[in-house]
């Protein structure tokens, strides 16, 4: 019989991420599946270490994302192994994108497109709103104005 159990991966100091998948998405994002107490737990405990700086969560996606910080080596004792952070504290999202864990995971990738479409809606409808408010006063200022006299007669 083959004996599966590894001993735990130890992580130096530096910036990573990591993700759970929780059970309950909206109104129902209460409800934690197990591997998200166990995260939770994981962090309590390891709180002096472990310095979570962001957390990422989605309205749809039952992924959430964990920017942390370690300021001193830890035994990682979860399952999987945490990537390390491409911008460290300014990590983002869309970061995240070309991940293979990303593209491992649906849920995860479904979370990195709710935030890509909601950032780059917003800036489209911020962008088109504002050329036609500039359309609109260019149009009012070079039209012509009415001749009074004309109207009298």
């Amino acid at each position: 019989m083959i004996n599966t159990n590894l001993p735990p991966v130890r992580l130096e100091p530096g910036w990573y991420w990591y993700h759970v998948e929780r059970t309950g998405t909206g109104k129902l994002a209460f409800l934690k599946s197990d591997q998200q107490k166990a995260w939770e737990k994981f962090s309590e405990e390891n709180a002096e270490t472990l310095k979570i700086r962001k957390q990422f969560a989605g309205d749809t996606s039952k992924a959430v994302v964990f920017v942390f910080e370690l300021v001193a080596p830890i035994a990682w004792t979860l399952p999987g192994v945490p990537s390390k952070a491409p911008r460290k504290a300014a990590t983002e999202l869309k970061d995240l994108s070309s991940s293979q864990a990303v593209k491992a995971s649906p849920d995860l990738q479904q979370l990195v497109a709710e935030a890509g479409g909601t950032v780059g809606s917003s800036l489209k409808f911020v962008l088109w709103g504002g050329a036609a408010i500039l359309l609109f006063n260019l149009f009012r200022r070079t039209a012509p104005e009415a001749d009074p006299i004309a109207e009298d007669v």
